[in-house]
């Protein structure tokens, strides 16, 4: 598939979501205490909003539990870290504890490293890739519930 058909394709997904659920995918871009790089979150959150995300940044080194707290207010689908392992076990934890277990949590990564096998299968999606795009549009789409 040619770089064009596959933002047309996206852009299908989106737009395919949004007549579901009358808004686009919104996604939280945080990097938990510990990470560092904020031009990271900036860039990660401008490649999504290229593809037509709403997108929002959490302060930088938000706590798990605070990244939480942001997700559910906030309203998001999703939750994209730049760092993973012990962040996204505390996040599922922390979203758990809030019952907003329908909120989805992806790691933002340029490579996709196989899983270690510790603690929950998050995934790892890379905003350069259309392909990974167009994968989690497709879980976001069967996984969250229509307005």
């Amino acid at each position: 598939m040619s770089f064009s058909a596959e933002t047309d394709q996206i852009q299908r997904e989106i737009d395919a979501f949004f007549q579901a659920r009358g808004r686009r995918p919104r996604l939280l871009i945080g990097m938990p205490v510990g990470g560092n790089g904020r031009r990271r979150m900036n860039e990660a959150a401008t490649r999504f909003a290229r593809h037509g995300f709403d997108v929002d940044i959490s302060p930088a080194h938000a706590a798990p539990r605070q990244l939480a707290r942001m997700a559910m207010e906030n309203d998001v689908h999703l939750v994209g870290l730049l760092s993973d392992g012990d962040a996204a076990i505390e996040l599922t934890g922390a979203l758990g504890d809030l019952s907003r277990g329908d909120i989805g949590i992806i790691v933002c990564a340029r490579r996709t490293p196989e899983a270690d096998g510790n603690g929950p299968e998050i995934p790892r999606i890379d905003p350069d890739d259309a392909d990974d795009v167009l994968r989690l549009l497709k879980e976001v789409m069967t996984t969250c519930p229509k307005n």
